[in-house]
């Protein structure tokens, strides 16, 4: 047999591949019972595992719209910048899917997690204890050289959370709950793109609890709709 020759390539899109960390940690999350009884935070078990997902799903969404971008050879500009610089991926999308307005609110909501985690803007908290031991007259202050206009237009200021979706955006608060709602904005990103025949993801399996699972059908059974 002869050995083909022909200069190949490839390109560095880690997409799927993320889908395997996040269904391991997602196992030892779902077997993680108890969260503690604190108002203001969750176990650091449910909110280390809880916010290693999340950002792992807001790497997922972004590599696949570099994919996008790659193979539809549709490159926006900012004309704003200097050197027309590239679009962020969440501007990119709203541009390319620009019918698909609800999806890609709740998308940007899964970015500002995604900030909120990797880059840790910190929160005072302060708060007594009631007669029962918990947490009573609690205060929530945002550092003021964080929050960015992203950030402060979509969130809920009373609840500190996402307006729309509900998510947590103090990284000590985040739970399974917003790893759920996050699965499901990622299913829904999926869909679209399978749509659209952009999709990569459905012809992959894993196993999950012992049985074997599209990827597909993992996010299905573990999210929550929003």
């Amino acid at each position: 047999m002869k050995m083909n020759n022909q200069r190949q390539k490839i390109i560095s899109c880690l997409g799927t591949s993320l889908f395997y960390p996040i269904i391991d940690l997602y196992e030892k999350l779902d077997k993680t019972k108890f969260t503690g009884n604190s108002k203001i935070q969750k176990s650091m078990t449910e909110q280390g595992y809880s916010c290693s997902i999340i950002l792992q799903v807001a790497v997922i969404i972004e590599s696949f719209t570099n994919r996008i971008r790659y193979f539809s050879k549709t490159t926006y500009r900012n004309k704003k910048r200097i050197g027309g610089v590239q679009i962020g991926a969440l501007e990119f999308l709203r541009r390319y899917f620009k019918k698909e307005i609800d999806l890609l609110d709740k998308i940007e909501e899964i970015f500002i997690l995604r900030d909120a985690i990797a880059h840790n803007p910190l929160w005072t908290i302060n708060y007594n204890y009631d007669k029962d031991f918990s947490e009573a007259k609690t205060c929530h202050r945002l550092l003021k050289i964080y929050g960015d206009k992203k950030f402060k237009d979509n969130i809920c200021k009373k609840t500190r959370t996402t307006k729309i979706l509900g998510l947590n955006v103090v990284p000590i608060k985040m739970s399974q709950e917003d790893v759920k709602i996050s699965f499901g904005v990622l299913k829904e990103f999926c869909d679209l793109l399978e749509r659209k025949k952009k999709g990569v993801v459905r012809n992959f399996s894993t196993t999950w609890n012992g049985k074997y699972i599209s990827l597909i059908d993992f996010l299905e059974k573990n999210s929550i709709k929003k």
